[in-house]
């Protein structure tokens, strides 16, 4: 949905200085108010889809976050596009069926100039049969579960501030490799905003590729964790959710399990960026990839003029 957002403003009184945060949750525009010179801005790209059959959790969206200590300077009266990262598709559940996708980026520009630091989609998680490495994205996709190593995908998600060299504002981690001895191993997890996904396990439960944990960031006014990345899928998993690959704190999504209707990985949380899980695989169950969740972009300002 176009233009959707959500408004926040504390000790609303005209004339007074109020706080306003603004919440964006697909493509919109902003005007700056005319006493407004700098912002907080926190932009989160959408995260990747999981992995189908026995396939890796999708890389979290990457994040940039210009921070009260690093606010970005903006002209007031002029107008904004913010555009909002959608999630990547999760994988089919069919051994040849389409792969993952990659998360699309968030942004925040102005016309005719160009845009300073983009929060770039998170990489597609592998898929297990196929042997597909992880996708590289905002944080990099896991590698689908293997007969032997394979990589996760690498984070693209740029960490500066083109016009401030010193200042790191964008966050993104690497995927969690695979790890098998057999096809029958566990996938890697997605990559977080702020940790790396977990390799997958030789042989038995693939607890310990999880999906790396998010970014975690106040400007809401309350502390919430963004960009997740999806849990790795395997090959005959257990039958409850606890004992499969946990997508990481910040949205992202766990993996298939052995129990009707949940063998496919978990879509990632819309509006936090978060990976989707990864598919269970082998003869059966076989699980599709969860889709990520779509990224946000928050914007947060002092105003005497509402």
């Amino acid at each position: 949905m176009i233009g959707s957002h959500q408004l926040l403003m504390t000790n609303f009184t005209t004339g007074e200085p109020q706080t306003v945060v603004r919440t964006f949750n697909s493509t919109s525009t902003f005007t700056v108010p005319s006493d407004v010179s700098t912002i907080e801005l926190l932009m989160v790209g959408g995260g990747g889809g999981g992995g189908a059959v026995r396939g890796a959790g999708g890389g979290g969206g990457g994040v940039v976050f210009y921070s009260a200590g690093n606010t970005l300077q903006v002209t007031a009266g002029e107008t904004y596009t913010i555009t909002v990262g959608t999630g990547g598709a999760g994988g089919v559940n069919t051994f040849s069926g389409t792969s993952a996708a990659n998360g699309s980026d968030s942004s925040f520009t102005k016309s005719g100039f160009p845009t300073t630091v983009v929060a770039k989609g998170g990489g597609r998680g592998g898929r297990g049969f196929n042997h597909e490495s992880g996708g590289d994205g905002g944080c990099g996709g896991g590698a689908g579960a293997i007969s032997s190593s394979s990589n996760g995908g690498s984070t693209n998600q740029t960490t500066q501030d083109s016009n401030r060299s010193n200042i790191v504002v964008g966050h993104g981690k690497a995927g969690g490799n695979s790890n098998g001895s057999s096809d029958t191993a566990g996938a890697g997890g997605g990559g977080g905003a702020g940790q790396v996904g977990g390799t997958g396990s030789n042989s038995g439960n693939n607890t310990s590729g999880k999906g790396g944990h998010g970014y975690t960031a106040d400007i809401t006014l309350s502390v919430v964790t963004y960009a997740g990345g999806g849990g790795g899928g395997e090959d005959t998993p257990g039958s409850t959710s606890g004992v499969v690959a946990a997508g990481g704190d910040g949205g992202g999504g766990r993996a298939g399990f052995n129990s009707s209707g949940s063998e496919d990985g978990a879509d990632g949380t819309e509006n936090l960026g978060g990976g989707g899980g990864g598919g269970a695989g082998g003869t059966s169950p076989i699980g599709a990839g969860g889709d990520g969740g779509d990224g946000v972009v928050i914007i947060k300002y002092t105003t005497s003029t509402g």
